[in-house]
């Protein structure tokens, strides 16, 4: 490995462990720091906190979002089993992004381009949402009071960062709480 990529993921980790710890005191001079490089060489490697934040989640979505926990959604046995496995998907990712989603939730009012990545990645997730709920429909599991774009916000929305962080991070749920009330909650909603 180059010593440019060391740089860049020993900068990646550093930002990773502050923003873990908070969220709001992370900026690029206490990156530059605990990453032990100067300010000229964290801009060497990123544009700017947004450029280094969406890197970030970029780096951390694929180390926790892999292949064989996707599978579990795709591959479940059942409509109803995907829901549960995508709720419980959620329920894993969320604790190892929100550093991340704050810091990038907090720049958005006043940044276009980090309202674009918020929107990037919600949208990604959105349409996770409505795969799991079109199956749903597929296998006559929906209720037939829900329209499947409705039914996808809903799930989209009762998953979300916000959601789990309000419960989780401010209401003092543990994440396992939050996995089976939001999955019994969207059972009782979305399924007859």
């Amino acid at each position: 490995m180059s010593n440019k990529e060391d740089t860049r993921k020993r900068i990646l980790r550093s930002a990773r462990e502050l923003l873990e710890e908070d969220p709001r005191s992370a900026t690029m001079a206490t990156i530059a720091s605990a990453a032990g490089v100067s300010r000229q060489l964290l801009y060497f490697h990123f544009d700017g906190r947004l450029d280094l934040l969406v890197s970030l989640s970029r780096t951390v979505d694929a180390e926790v979002r892999t292949e064989a926990r996707q599978a579990k959604v795709d591959g479940a046995p059942d409509a109803v089993a995907a829901l549960r496995e995508a709720v419980a998907l959620q329920g894993y990712i969320k604790p190892r992004i929100n550093g991340i989603a704050v810091a990038i939730d907090e720049m958005r009012s006043d940044d276009p381009a980090a309202g674009a990545a918020w929107e990037e990645r919600e949208s990604y997730r959105y349409r996770r949402c409505l795969d799991v709920v079109r199956r749903l429909e597929r296998e006559g599991a929906l209720s037939p009071d829900w329209k499947v774009p409705v039914a996808a916000r809903l799930m989209w929305s009762n998953t979300g960062q916000r959601a789990w962080r309000e419960l989780v991070v401010e209401s003092g749920w543990s994440t396992r709480r939050w996995i089976s009330h939001t999955t019994a909650l969207l059972e009782r909603a979305l399924v007859p």
